[in-house]
């Protein structure tokens, strides 16, 4: 049960992730799936709410059993529905995580979103470049020497 669960977290992951636009997180597009599937507007999901919130991000699972075993899995109060709360506290491990994981996390995203904006810029950077063309290697390269003596 473990593995099967590991793997649909990460694939209900990776397809939040692929709905997200700029500046979104995975969260907060799972928030929204979540609010439109709950019908009854009760912030709980029933079997069948759940079962087609799941389709609509584009998971499927082999198995009735096996999707029966996933929603009992995250009805931690075992009230026959799933709360977003359940749901993202235990998809994105939220009551596991000890403050040190946490600092590590932040630490982590805030890398990779170095490394984006690192990119972007190298982008813009080049793009200038080629515009310029040699003039534009020239003063790249005054610009430098000036910063050296600084």
């Amino acid at each position: 049960m473990k593995a099967r669960l590991s793997q649909f977290e990460k694939t209900v992951k990776a397809k939040l992730l692929q709905k997200c636009k700029p500046n979104e997180s995975e969260e907060t597009v799972l928030n929204k799936c979540f609010k439109y599937f709950d019908i009854d507007d009760s912030g709980e999901l029933e079997f069948e709410e759940f079962r087609k919130g799941l389709e609509k991000v584009g998971v499927t699972l082999n198995t009735e059993d096996d999707l029966k075993a996933i929603f009992d899995y995250f009805d931690t109060d075992k009230s026959g529905s799933v709360s977003i709360k359940e749901f993202s506290d235990a998809l994105f491990n939220h009551k596991k995580e000890t403050e040190s994981e946490v600092a590590s996390n932040e630490e982590e995203e805030s890398g990779k979103k170095d490394k984006a904006g690192d990119k972007e810029m190298l982008k813009k950077l080049k793009e200038k470049m080629a515009s310029r063309g040699a003039r534009g290697i020239i003063g790249l390269g005054k610009s430098f020497r000036v910063l050296l003596r600084s």
